[in-house]
Protein backbone atom coordinates (compact mmCIF):
# COMPACT_ATOMS: atom_id res chain seq x y z
CA UNK A 1 0.00 0.00 0.00
CA UNK A 2 2.86 2.37 0.86
CA UNK A 3 4.65 1.55 -2.39
CA UNK A 4 1.45 2.07 -4.42
CA UNK A 5 0.82 5.41 -2.73
CA UNK A 6 4.35 6.52 -3.53
CA UNK A 7 4.02 5.59 -7.19
CA UNK A 8 0.65 7.33 -7.45
CA UNK A 9 1.89 10.54 -5.82
CA UNK A 10 5.06 10.56 -7.94
CA UNK A 11 3.08 9.92 -11.11
CA UNK A 12 0.59 12.72 -10.37
CA UNK A 13 3.23 15.34 -9.67
CA UNK A 14 5.48 14.34 -12.56
CA UNK A 15 2.49 14.41 -14.91
CA UNK A 16 1.68 17.94 -13.76
CA UNK A 17 5.31 18.94 -14.38
CA UNK A 18 5.22 17.49 -17.89
CA UNK A 19 1.88 19.18 -18.64
CA UNK A 20 3.28 22.58 -17.69
CA UNK A 21 5.96 22.12 -20.35
CA UNK A 22 7.86 25.13 -21.57
CA UNK A 23 5.37 27.52 -20.00
CA UNK A 24 6.60 26.59 -16.53
CA UNK A 25 9.34 28.68 -14.98
CA UNK A 26 12.31 27.05 -13.29
CA UNK A 27 11.02 28.25 -9.92
CA UNK A 28 7.61 26.64 -10.42
CA UNK A 29 9.20 23.38 -11.44
CA UNK A 30 11.55 23.47 -8.45
CA UNK A 31 8.60 24.02 -6.10
CA UNK A 32 6.81 21.05 -7.68
CA UNK A 33 9.89 18.87 -7.22
CA UNK A 34 10.22 20.07 -3.63
CA UNK A 35 6.63 18.97 -3.05
CA UNK A 36 7.40 15.60 -4.64
CA UNK A 37 10.50 15.13 -2.46
CA UNK A 38 8.60 16.00 0.71
CA UNK A 39 5.82 13.56 -0.19
CA UNK A 40 8.24 10.74 -0.94
CA UNK A 41 10.11 11.37 2.32
CA UNK A 42 6.80 10.98 4.17
CA UNK A 43 6.23 7.68 2.41
CA UNK A 44 9.79 6.62 3.22
CA UNK A 45 9.16 7.46 6.88
CA UNK A 46 6.14 5.13 6.92
CA UNK A 47 8.10 2.45 5.05
CA UNK A 48 10.94 2.51 7.58
CA UNK A 49 8.44 1.88 10.35
CA UNK A 50 7.25 -1.32 8.67
CA UNK A 51 10.48 -2.69 7.24
CA UNK A 52 12.43 -3.77 10.33
CA UNK A 53 12.20 -7.48 9.45
CA UNK A 54 13.68 -6.90 6.00
CA UNK A 55 16.37 -4.47 7.16
CA UNK A 56 17.36 -6.70 10.08
CA UNK A 57 18.81 -9.22 7.63
CA UNK A 58 22.61 -9.16 7.43
CA UNK A 59 22.40 -9.09 3.63
CA UNK A 60 20.72 -5.68 3.66
CA UNK A 61 23.75 -3.57 4.70
CA UNK A 62 23.92 -1.88 1.31
CA UNK A 63 20.22 -1.02 1.51
CA UNK A 64 20.62 0.40 5.03
CA UNK A 65 23.63 2.47 3.90
CA UNK A 66 21.69 3.88 0.93
CA UNK A 67 18.72 4.73 3.13
CA UNK A 68 20.94 6.53 5.63
CA UNK A 69 22.71 8.42 2.82
CA UNK A 70 19.36 9.54 1.39
CA UNK A 71 17.96 10.61 4.76
CA UNK A 72 21.12 12.42 5.88
CA UNK A 73 21.34 14.27 2.57
CA UNK A 74 17.76 15.51 3.05
CA UNK A 75 18.44 16.53 6.65
CA UNK A 76 21.68 18.34 5.78
CA UNK A 77 20.03 20.10 2.83
CA UNK A 78 17.11 21.33 4.92
CA UNK A 79 19.31 22.32 7.89
CA UNK A 80 21.82 24.29 5.80
CA UNK A 81 21.35 28.00 6.67
CA UNK A 82 22.45 28.97 3.15
CA UNK A 83 20.44 26.31 1.29
CA UNK A 84 19.37 27.69 -2.14
CA UNK A 85 15.86 26.32 -1.59
CA UNK A 86 15.26 28.86 1.17
CA UNK A 87 17.53 31.70 0.03
CA UNK A 88 15.77 34.93 -1.11
CA UNK A 89 14.30 34.79 -4.60
CA UNK A 90 16.52 37.66 -5.73
CA UNK A 91 20.23 37.98 -6.27
CA UNK A 92 22.31 40.02 -3.83
CA UNK A 93 25.98 40.85 -3.37
CA UNK A 94 27.91 37.62 -2.91
CA UNK A 95 24.77 35.45 -2.97
CA UNK A 96 23.05 33.84 -5.93
CA UNK A 97 19.30 33.94 -6.38
CA UNK A 98 17.50 31.25 -4.40
CA UNK A 99 14.14 29.55 -4.66
CA UNK A 100 12.68 31.73 -1.92
CA UNK A 101 10.64 29.10 -0.06
CA UNK A 102 9.51 30.23 3.42
CA UNK A 103 11.94 29.16 6.13
CA UNK A 104 9.18 27.21 7.88
CA UNK A 105 9.00 24.91 4.83
CA UNK A 106 12.22 23.28 6.02
CA UNK A 107 10.01 21.15 8.23
CA UNK A 108 8.49 19.45 5.17
CA UNK A 109 11.86 17.76 4.64
CA UNK A 110 13.21 17.70 8.19
CA UNK A 111 10.33 16.04 10.02
CA UNK A 112 9.74 13.00 7.77
CA UNK A 113 13.48 12.45 7.28
CA UNK A 114 14.04 12.59 11.05
CA UNK A 115 11.05 10.30 11.58
CA UNK A 116 12.57 7.75 9.21
CA UNK A 117 15.93 7.99 11.02
CA UNK A 118 14.13 7.41 14.32
CA UNK A 119 12.23 4.38 12.96
CA UNK A 120 15.43 2.86 11.57
CA UNK A 121 17.40 3.63 14.72
CA UNK A 122 14.87 2.04 17.02
CA UNK A 123 14.40 -1.09 14.92
CA UNK A 124 18.03 -1.67 13.93
CA UNK A 125 19.96 0.25 16.58
CA UNK A 126 21.56 3.66 16.09
CA UNK A 127 25.04 2.13 16.17
CA UNK A 128 24.28 0.27 12.94
CA UNK A 129 23.11 3.50 11.32
CA UNK A 130 26.22 5.30 12.53
CA UNK A 131 28.42 2.86 10.61
CA UNK A 132 27.46 4.77 7.45
CA UNK A 133 30.05 7.45 6.59
CA UNK A 134 27.30 10.03 6.00
CA UNK A 135 25.63 9.63 9.41
CA UNK A 136 25.77 12.75 11.58
CA UNK A 137 23.66 14.09 14.48
CA UNK A 138 24.41 17.73 13.54
CA UNK A 139 21.27 18.35 11.40
CA UNK A 140 19.17 16.73 14.12
CA UNK A 141 20.55 19.35 16.54
CA UNK A 142 19.29 22.06 14.20
CA UNK A 143 15.92 20.31 13.91
CA UNK A 144 15.50 19.92 17.67
CA UNK A 145 15.85 23.68 18.17
CA UNK A 146 12.74 24.21 15.98
CA UNK A 147 14.01 27.76 15.44
CA UNK A 148 13.10 27.67 11.75
CA UNK A 149 9.40 27.52 12.66
CA UNK A 150 9.48 31.04 14.10
CA UNK A 151 8.46 32.43 17.52
CA UNK A 152 4.73 31.85 16.96
CA UNK A 153 5.23 28.07 16.87
CA UNK A 154 6.67 28.08 20.39
CA UNK A 155 3.24 29.09 21.71
CA UNK A 156 1.56 25.98 20.30
CA UNK A 157 0.44 23.48 22.98
CA UNK A 158 2.27 20.57 21.30
CA UNK A 159 5.57 22.46 20.97
CA UNK A 160 7.24 21.25 24.24
CA UNK A 161 6.34 17.60 23.61
CA UNK A 162 7.59 17.68 20.01
CA UNK A 163 10.81 19.39 21.05
CA UNK A 164 11.41 16.90 23.87
CA UNK A 165 10.98 13.98 21.47
CA UNK A 166 13.39 15.55 19.00
CA UNK A 167 15.94 16.15 21.77
CA UNK A 168 15.75 12.46 22.68
CA UNK A 169 16.30 11.50 19.03
CA UNK A 170 19.30 13.85 18.85
CA UNK A 171 20.84 12.38 22.02
CA UNK A 172 20.41 8.82 20.74
CA UNK A 173 22.01 9.72 17.42
CA UNK A 174 24.85 11.64 19.07
CA UNK A 175 25.56 8.74 21.41
CA UNK A 176 25.80 6.35 18.46
CA UNK A 177 28.01 8.71 16.46
CA UNK A 178 30.80 8.61 19.07
CA UNK A 179 30.50 4.88 19.69
CA UNK A 180 32.91 2.59 17.87
CA UNK A 181 31.29 -0.87 17.57
CA UNK A 182 34.69 -2.39 16.74
CA UNK A 183 36.20 -1.52 20.11
CA UNK A 184 35.90 -4.28 22.66
CA UNK A 185 33.78 -3.42 25.68
CA UNK A 186 31.91 -0.66 23.85
CA UNK A 187 34.52 2.03 24.56
CA UNK A 188 33.96 5.48 23.12
CA UNK A 189 36.45 7.42 21.06
CA UNK A 190 37.18 11.12 21.47
CA UNK A 191 35.39 13.64 19.27
CA UNK A 192 37.58 14.57 16.26
CA UNK A 193 38.83 18.17 16.04
CA UNK A 194 36.48 20.61 14.31
CA UNK A 195 38.92 21.23 11.43
CA UNK A 196 38.81 17.51 10.55
CA UNK A 197 35.03 17.51 10.12
CA UNK A 198 33.34 18.04 6.78
CA UNK A 199 31.59 21.47 7.02
CA UNK A 200 28.53 20.22 5.11
CA UNK A 201 28.02 16.70 6.51
CA UNK A 202 29.76 17.20 9.88
CA UNK A 203 31.44 13.81 9.54
CA UNK A 204 35.15 12.95 9.70
CA UNK A 205 36.83 13.75 6.36
CA UNK A 206 38.54 10.76 4.79
CA UNK A 207 39.73 12.45 1.56
CA UNK A 208 39.78 16.25 2.11
CA UNK A 209 39.96 18.59 -0.88
CA UNK A 210 40.18 22.40 -1.03
CA UNK A 211 37.58 24.15 -3.19
CA UNK A 212 39.44 26.58 -5.49
CA UNK A 213 37.03 29.54 -5.27
CA UNK A 214 35.96 29.59 -1.61
CA UNK A 215 39.03 27.91 -0.12
CA UNK A 216 36.78 25.67 2.01
CA UNK A 217 38.01 22.16 2.77
CA UNK A 218 35.43 19.39 2.33
CA UNK A 219 35.46 15.64 1.90
CA UNK A 220 35.78 14.57 -1.74
CA UNK A 221 32.74 12.27 -1.53
CA UNK A 222 30.58 15.12 -0.21
CA UNK A 223 31.45 17.60 -2.94
CA UNK A 224 31.20 14.96 -5.67
CA UNK A 225 27.69 14.05 -4.49
CA UNK A 226 26.79 17.75 -4.46
CA UNK A 227 28.07 18.26 -8.03
CA UNK A 228 26.28 15.18 -9.32
CA UNK A 229 22.94 16.31 -7.89
CA UNK A 230 23.20 19.94 -9.06
CA UNK A 231 21.72 21.13 -12.34
CA UNK A 232 24.38 23.86 -12.41
CA UNK A 233 27.45 22.47 -10.57
CA UNK A 234 28.88 25.14 -8.30
CA UNK A 235 30.85 25.74 -5.12
CA UNK A 236 28.21 25.48 -2.33
CA UNK A 237 29.95 28.27 -0.39
CA UNK A 238 30.76 30.87 -3.08
CA UNK A 239 28.15 29.84 -5.70
CA UNK A 240 30.81 30.00 -8.41
CA UNK A 241 30.93 27.31 -11.16
CA UNK A 242 32.83 24.20 -10.13
CA UNK A 243 33.70 21.00 -11.99
CA UNK A 244 35.09 17.66 -10.83
CA UNK A 245 38.28 18.36 -12.78
CA UNK A 246 39.01 21.35 -10.51
CA UNK A 247 39.15 19.22 -7.35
Amino acid sequence: AIQAAGRERSSDLLSELAAEGQASTKRQRCIRLFDLTASLLSILEASCGHASSLLAETSSEVLVSRLVDCLMHSLVLAADPAAPLFAPNKASAGQARGLGLPNANRGALLFPAAGAVRALGRSLGFTRLASSSSFSPAPLTFLASLSFLGPAAAKAPAFPAVQAELRTLEEEARGAAVHDPHLEGGAEEDEPPEHMLDPLMHTLMRDPVTLPASGQVVDRSTILRHLQMSANPEDPFSRTPLSEAQL
